[in-house]
């Protein structure tokens, strides 16, 4: 099976009512899959996934406004130890570690996204506040060479 091309992360806007949140992206295991409610994990056992309808539902729904992350965070470990005569080297064992190097190049991928964005916005803030500073001290120096 060939691991599609797709962002391991999702944001939902809770309503208040609805506990039930999709995963739009493949999981797994579950416990590759980080959940978030404004940026803060939630507490153990308030909410279960649900593995075979791709959802994580919370026990009791999250409040009307609140942000609900989820993201896939695969570990980039290998458990599986192939050997030719105990019947290990079965294509099931195979897809799911190399699935797994896909996700983990997928979520890399998502964080070097994340971090160009950050550089971006860091050398916008410096280019707009470095033109104020010039603009202060042409003021200044203004004001100093015409007393």
């Amino acid at each position: 099976m060939s691991v599609p091309n797709q962002v391991p992360i999702v944001t939902y806007t809770a309503n208040g009512t609805t506990a039930s949140f999709p995963i739009t992206f493949d999981l797994h295991d579950e416990r590759y899959l980080v959940v978030t409610v404004n940026k803060e994990r939630p507490p153990v056992g308030s909410y279960a996934v649900n593995m075979e309808d791709g959802a994580v539902v919370f026990r009791t729904p999250p409040n009307n406004g609140d942000e609900v992350t989820l993201a896939r965070d695969t570990v980039p470990d290998r458990q599986t130890n192939f050997e030719s005569y105990n019947n290990s080297m079965r294509p099931e064992a195979f897809n799911y570690d190399l699935d797994k190097i896909w996700h983990f190049l997928q979520e890399q991928n998502l964080i070097d996204a994340i971090s160009l964005a950050r550089i971006k916005d860091e050398i916008e803030w410096r280019r707009t506040h470095d033109f104020n500073y010039d603009m202060l001290a042409q003021v200044r120096e203004k004001q100093i060479f015409e007393s």
